[in-house]
């Protein structure tokens, strides 16, 4: 078992390592010991993502950000992040794909319109 006795709420545990591979390593151990148990919150891994962004640890913040997605694939924000992820790392072409999700499933986000429309008018 991977917590000791004083770490006993796993997502809070999970916010602690530096790099993605650690959290993603957690992540598995918890999922095996008991998945069915929703030990992690969306926005525990938005923060820890956005944390990573300020750093401009673009790698980690989108290994975290598609953490996320998975765990909360009906949630727009966690689209939104992973949007921003991207287009704050220069990849443009996940950006989009991204904010495009995020309008399927909030046609009222002004942000992700904003990108769509400016990336397809600079795609001609």
């Amino acid at each position: 078992m991977i917590f000791s006795t004083q770490e006993q709420i796993p997502h809070i545990t999970l916010m602690h390592p530096r790099n993605a591979n650690c959290i993603n390593e957690i992540f598995e151990e918890i999922k095996k010991q008991d998945s069915t148990q929703t030990f992690f919150y969306e926005r525990d891994f938005n923060r820890k993502g956005y944390n990573f962004l300020g750093d401009k640890d673009y790698e980690d913040a989108i290994a975290v950000f598609k953490m996320n997605v998975a765990l909360y694939p009906d949630s727009e924000n966690t689209y939104d992040s992973l949007a921003d992820a991207y287009a704050m790392s220069g990849d443009s072409l996940n950006a989009y794909v991204n904010y495009k999700k995020v309008l399927e499933l909030n046609t009222g986000n002004t942000r992700a319109k904003k990108f769509i429309e400016v990336y397809d008018k600079n795609k001609d």
